[in-house]
């Protein structure tokens, strides 16, 4: 008897007395209240608010260096999506605090060509958004497609990504872009050109994009 009892009386501890949940980066504290991970983990990644020198507007959280870098390699190349989540959350919190983006209407992760996404195994920008859109409440709306595979952007210079993001992108769903600010997600700012390919498909649609990341190598 008592073995059919005991199951039952752990599943109403879990409902009512929840195990903590723990830090995605130490793994062994648990999370802070209001943060995604705990305090000292989090402080130790440096996070900033940065506008990203250009003529759009977009921001990042900190700088393509140190812990951030780290972290954003563990999310991409060792399926850490755990991290991805977390990463996207310090967005969302900081995000929802910048009087330039209080229109905005919807998160629009930048998406992967499928065959990129089958060989990852995840596209990282909808991570992020999945993040994002958990503290700071706003829809995810997945309406920029990639029809065109194009090359590893790292070792090409500014010229060749333009060239290789030609007609990189494109829309389903395009009315539903129509006069909306919709912020286009994406982890790393290196060169810019990602995001212009993408946020010209958003605007031929009548829509006004600003962007977001985790990263940019262009601020300090």
């Amino acid at each position: 008897m008592l073995e059919k009892v005991i199951p039952w009386i752990e599943a109403w501890e879990g409902l009512f007395m929840p195990s903590p949940r723990y830090c995605p980066l130490c793994q062994q504290k648990p999370v802070d209240i209001g943060l995604p991970g705990c305090w000292p983990c989090v402080s130790r990644l440096e996070i900033g608010w940065h506008r990203i020198p250009g003529d759009d507007l977009c921001f990042c959280i900190g700088p393509y260096q140190g812990q951030v870098k780290e972290r954003i390699v563990d999310f991409k190349f060792l399926n850490r999506m755990d991290i991805g989540w977390l990463l996207g959350s310090l967005m969302g919190i900081a995000a929802r605090e910048e009087p330039l983006l209080q229109d905005i209407r919807a998160i629009v992760p930048i998406p992967l060509h499928p065959a990129r996404e089958k060989q990852r195994g995840f596209n990282q920008t909808r991570i992020l958004a999945d993040g994002i859109s958990n503290w700071w409440k706003k829809p995810i709306l997945d309406l920029l497609v990639r029809p065109k595979e194009t090359k590893p952007q790292v070792d090409l210079n500014r010229h060749q990504r333009a060239l290789n993001l030609a007609n990189a992108f494109a829309m389903r769903e395009g009315d539903r872009m129509r006069h909306q600010e919709v912020l286009l997600i994406d982890d790393i700012c290196t060169t810019g050109t990602t995001f212009a390919a993408a946020a010209s498909v958003v605007r031929r649609y009548g829509g006004k994009p600003t962007g977001l990341f985790v990263a940019s190598g262009r601020i300090e």
